[in-house]
């Protein structure tokens, strides 16, 4: 067993993995450990979203090609920092970090999509079906990267957060005749705290 492992499993509970060791020495061995573990999967979950996000583009591109400029503006941002982080997780510092950096990372999705929902709907399309990769970025970020609980509940807390402010303070109203479910805010905001939590 390598010297930088925790030596015993019997020393490891639930509580210690979602929220770190009190015992500082402990916690540090842990995180280089638990980066060692995971190291290829977190850096070929950041390429697939690297490469997600921007095979997106092309297919915004086509069903909406007068918004053109501005969605290569929100896939360059979005991508050039997925791409920084991904760099990153080869230098000595990303381990200890690992658990901000991924949460850096959800948060950059999350703007992402946003922005792209208001834009869609300031340009007067319907955007009732691009929210739920809110839903999938929390996924993502808590199940794929390995996120420990507390940057995971961060995550989700913002993601829920910033779609209601977004929703109420910016988005435009629908038509009456407008089927779109975005004309209930309510059950929108509450199946996406009910997939998230659950």
């Amino acid at each position: 067993m390598e010297k930088n492992m925790i030596p015993s499993p019997e020393k490891v509970n639930c509580w210690n993995i979602l929220f770190g060791f009190s015992d500082k020495y402990k916690e540090k061995r842990f995180i280089i450990d638990y980066f060692e573990r995971v190291k290829v999967q977190v850096r070929f979950g950041l390429l697939i979203s690297i490469f997600i996000y921007l095979v997106f583009y092309f297919i915004d591109f086509k069903v909406f090609p007068e918004l053109e400029a501005q969605l290569i503006v929100n896939r360059i941002i979005v991508c050039s920092i997925f791409s920084i982080i991904l760099v990153l997780s080869y230098t000595k510092a990303f381990a200890r970090y690992m658990q901000w950096f991924l949460l850096f990372f959800g948060l950059v999705a999350t703007v992402g999509i946003l922005w792209k929902l208001l834009l869609l709907n300031q340009n007067g399309y319907d955007f009732s079906f691009f929210y739920p990769g809110l839903i999938l970025t929390s996924a993502i970020v808590t199940f794929y990267l390995r996120v420990r609980f507390v940057h995971s509940a961060l995550l989700n807390v913002f993601v829920i957060v910033a779609y209601i402010v977004v929703f109420l303070a910016f988005i435009k109203p629908i038509p009456p005749d407008d089927p779109s479910i975005l004309r209930k805010p309510l059950s929108t905001v509450c199946f996406l705290l009910y997939v998230v939590v659950f």
